[in-house]
């Protein structure tokens, strides 16, 4: 408990306080000045700190910039010549020539190998140093040290050579030196790195960086010393006046030795760490002196402090019974202060307590933790062995693209082991194509989560892999931290790809081949085809007519033509489809009425073999109407052969129904179904094989079995498809096709009539009496115009027959004049004679060979206004209208049919 003030005692503890005061203020008076000395002194030695401080971070600066220096010229680029094995003296004058001298102040340049010479470049040459005097030995050692020091130090760093620098006493001379080992290519660097030598500048140090110095610090003395064993030499001496020869006399009133000024000094040492020389130097006098401002402040300062402590003492007078009765009020604080602290230590008991228990808690948490990071680690190596086994090559990069994992797989397509990999960028062993795709997909690491791209590394034997990639990359707060891929060896599937591309390709050219073959033997089987065909159908419109015998004999011959003629086209047609030789003409047609249109053309044969076709409506009005993509003649063609052979192989008396409806939203299905024999289900799998007739071979049915293989590939190849479905009785054949969805208007299908048989002219000559007044004659439903003087036709045709049929079908009217040739050569003559007024030819079936044959027609026969019948092998659409651009009037397919070649002719003159 603290003692009560009393007020009685007032007066005496007043003298004390002003005894007290005095001599603190006499103490202050006393200090002050000791003060003032010591802040003198301490001021000079913080001057000395600082500018000694400030002079090694020069010496520091200077040694920075050489090594920036010859760190910006340590670049090999051409310096290593090949041939000699040696520096190119060429690339150092370019580099290390008079502009490094007069821009850097670099005095010499040194070029030190690890285990070889040192050398210098001096006067455009290298020069190795003479070691035979004492003094380049000791140059020869510095360099050697500070060279090593630097490869020391890139050894043990990775990235660009390290730098080192220090300093050299060379003739006398203090010098700054910086190495730097050259940055040589990276086969020398991997495989001969013996053979780099280190790049050594020297830069001597002289008055102008000594008087800068002395400026920026304000150094009133400084002197570069030379230390050797045997003396020491002033090398660079400042203007001062601070030198004790010329010290002014205020230096010796305050110092006795005016020595002492030269006391400061800074080191410089050799690679060796041997002092060599040092600075000394004058720090700049910053103290205050005892007349100084400072010094009056601090006399005034104390006489204030009097009167303020006796203005003191007149206000504790008065504020001491104030005091006594805080003092009161003291003691019951204290007491209150007392308890207080009781219960402080009964809640400190408390607390560390709970911090008892808590730290139970964290110490079982902890434990919790260590065993969920074991648990942890199990998965972690369980997922490593996993990656390890599997099939597939793994490899885990870091942000910079470097590998930091890869399991076994990997290392056996790639041939390296995993030391030679981790750690290690994948660029090395990439094919240049391999590399731009790599660089490209490094790019898209941070934008793009997971990528799949096709990669081609260099195997450690040189041969290339190349391998299928799905990779993914690894985020961290939102911060592309690496990635991981999974890669394949897809070396076998490229050789299967190139395999089956060789395969299809041999196979296209084997189509080819044999489409062309097929198409000679075609063009070779129509010529005497056309000859038979034409001559039947004379013979059966003879007049007389034949006896029965001879026209049924006939009628068989010219069956048996048709039969043979229907083999080859469909044989050409199916070569074409095999070899891609068709050619469709996709649009939008009704399906609906092509059916009705293909029941009418099927209905002549229907009535022979006694076989009804039932049809919806009157000509298929009844029929879903909607409309499909489809070329028009085709899909006719397929219908026709899928109803004719409904008919054919059905039995007296059977039914073929037809029927149309959409099948979903996507197909648009016409139904065929017959009451026929049907097919067993056995044969189903061989339906659609061409020229398999499924039993039928030796049947008196006639067919060739390739008419469903041509209309299966039409079908697909106009993205529908053709099914086939046996039903109790007969067969159910369906062909589905895509429907339009935006209807456009439909392609107008034509009205084809089935082909009437040909009437000839009823005589050989015209009727007796008749004029050119008589009236047309009517043949076969063709009317002949009579022409006086009849009309002037040239028939141009190579083949015999071909040539003698066209005049028996003409040469019986009197209003056509015949005239016929073999070839353009003979036809001149006879247009000499008689100018013709139709002109028919019959052109080869090579697509070159008509070209040619209708430009030489045109050149040499100079028939600009006669119309032009060309008579072609077979019938082409492109053909035609390409044809029509080289001047042709008309076209008519072979085998002729003698009514509409007398049609076409008709309507030739007529126009």
């Amino acid at each position: 408990m603290a003692e009560i003030w009393n007020p009685d005692h007032t007066d005496r503890h007043l003298r004390r306080a002003m005894v007290l005061l005095g001599c603190a203020a006499v103490l202050f008076v006393v200090i002050s000045v000791l003060q003032i000395l010591t802040v003198h002194d301490g001021v000079r030695r913080t001057t000395h700190d600082l500018v000694e401080q400030n002079i090694i971070a020069s010496q520091q600066d200077l040694q920075k910039s050489m090594e920036l220096l010859v760190s910006d010229y340590s670049y090999w680029d051409e310096a290593f010549d090949t041939i000699t094995q040696s520096l190119n003296p060429d690339w150092l004058h370019s580099n290390y020539g008079p502009d490094l001298t007069s821009s850097y102040q670099v005095s010499a340049v040194y070029l030190v190998y690890p285990r070889g010479p040192v050398r210098q470049f001096a006067n455009d040459a290298i020069q190795d140093i003479d070691s035979s005097t004492p003094a380049a030995m000791t140059l020869i050692g510095s360099l050697r040290d500070l060279a090593s020091q630097s490869r020391l130090i890139t050894a043990n760093t990775t990235g660009r050579p390290a730098t080192s620098s220090g300093f050299l006493l060379i003739d006398g001379v203090l010098y700054v030196a910086a190495t730097s080992e050259l940055r040589p290519a990276v086969n020398i660097r991997d495989y001969d790195r013996e053979s780099v030598p280190n790049v050594v500048f020297l830069r001597p140090l002289n008055t102008a960086w000594l008087e800068q110095l002395t400026s920026r610090l304000s150094l009133p003395h400084a002197s570069l010393v030379r230390i050797t064993p045997t003396e020491t030499t002033v090398l660079l001496h400042a203007h001062d006046t601070m030198h004790p020869d010329t010290a002014p006399p205020l230096t010796h009133a305050l110092f006795a030795d005016p020595k002492d000024l030269l006391k400061a000094s800074v080191v410089f040492a050799n690679p060796q760490g041997l002092e060599i020389a040092r600075l000394e130097f004058v720090p700049p006098d910053m103290a205050p002196t005892l007349v100084s401002p400072t010094a009056l402040i601090g006399v005034f300062a104390s006489c204030a402090l009097l009167l303020v402590g006796a203005l003191l003492m007149r206000q504790m007078s008065r504020t001491s019974r104030v005091v006594a009765a805080q003092n009161e009020r003291l003691h019951y604080e204290v007491t209150c202060r007392v308890a207080a602290e009781k219960e402080l230590l009964r809640h400190q008991e408390h607390l560390e307590e709970t911090v008892a228990q808590r730290n139970i808690a964290l110490s079982r948490e902890v434990e919790r933790t260590h065993a969920l990071l074991h648990d942890l680690e199990s998965s972690l190596q369980r997922v490593q062995r996993i990656i390890d086994t599997s099939n597939e090559g793994f490899v885990h990069l870091d942000q910079a693209g470097r590998v930091i994992g890869i399991n076994q797989e990997a290392l056996r397509l790639l041939g390296y082991s995993a030391a030679e990999l981790m750690g290690k960028s994948l660029e090395p062993i990439l094919t240049p194509e391999g590399l731009a795709i790599f660089h490209e997909q490094m790019r898209l690491r941070s934008s793009t989560q997971f990528r799949s791209y096709t990669l081609t590394f260099h195997h450690k034997d040189g041969t290339p892999v190349q391998v299928d990639v799905m990779a993914s990359s690894e985020f961290d707060n939102g911060s592309l931290s690496g990635s991981f891929a999974f890669f394949r060896d897809i070396r076998e599937r490229l050789h299967q790809e190139e395999t089956l591309k060789a395969a299809r390709l041999s196979a296209q050219t084997a189509n080819q081949a044999k489409y062309a073959f097929l198409t000679r033997m075609s063009t070779e089987l129509r010529t005497p085809l056309n000859a038979i065909m034409g001559f039947t159908q004379l013979l059966l419109t003879s007049t007389p007519p034949l006896p029965p015998r001879q026209r049924d004999q006939v009628v068989r011959v010219h069956q048996a033509g048709e039969a043979l003629l229907c083999l080859v086209n469909e044989t050409l047609d199916f070569s074409r489809i095999e070899s891609g030789q068709v050619t469709l003409k996709l649009e939008n047609v009704a399906p609906s009425v092509i059916l009705a249109e293909c029941a009418r053309l099927a209905g002549v044969l229907a009535e022979q073999m006694e076989v009804t076709i039932h049809l919806p409506g009157e000509d298929g009005d009844s029929l879903a109407p909607a409309l499909v993509r489809a070329d028009q003649s085709r899909l006719r063609q397929i219908l026709l052969n899928l109803i004719s052979n409904g008919i054919k192989y059905n039995r007296p008396g059977g039914t073929v129904t037809l029927s149309a409806a959409p099948l979903n939203r996507q197909f648009y299905r016409l139904r065929i179904e017959d009451t026929g024999c049907g097919i067993p289900e056995s044969l189903l799998p061989h339906l659609f094989e061409p020229f398999n007739r499924l039993g039928h071979e030796n049947s008196s049915i006639e067919g060739t079995g390739i008419g469903l293989a041509i209309s299966k590939k039409l079908v697909e190849a106009m993205g529908g498809r053709l099914l086939a479905e046996p039903q109790e009785q007969g067969m159910l054949f369906a062909v589905d096709l895509p429907l339009v969805t935006s209807p456009k208007s439909p392609a107008s299908p034509s009205r084809t009539t089935p082909p009437s048989g040909t009437t000839p002219p009823s005589g050989a000559t015209p009727p007796s009496g008749a004029t050119n007044k008589t009236p047309p004659a009517l043949s076969g439903g063709v009317i002949v115009q009579a022409r006086t003087p009849p009309a002037q036709v040239l028939i141009i045709e190579d083949t015999p027959g071909d040539r003698a049929f066209l005049q028996q079908v003409l040469g019986p009217y009197p209003s056509y004049h015949v005239h016929a040739a073999s070839s353009c050569a003979q036809a001149v003559s006879l247009i000499e004679m008689a100018p013709p007024d139709l002109l028919i030819v019959s052109l080869p079936a090579e697509t070159m060979a008509e070209e040619a044959m209708v430009q030489e027609i045109r050149s040499l026969l100079s028939l600009e206004n006669c119309p032009l019948l060309v008579l072609l092998p077979r019938t082409r659409g492109a053909d035609l209208a390409r044809l029509k651009q080289l001047g042709i009037t008309a076209s008519l397919g072979k085998p002729i049919q003698p009514l509409a070649l007398l049609r076409e002719i008709e309507r030739l003159l007529s126009a």
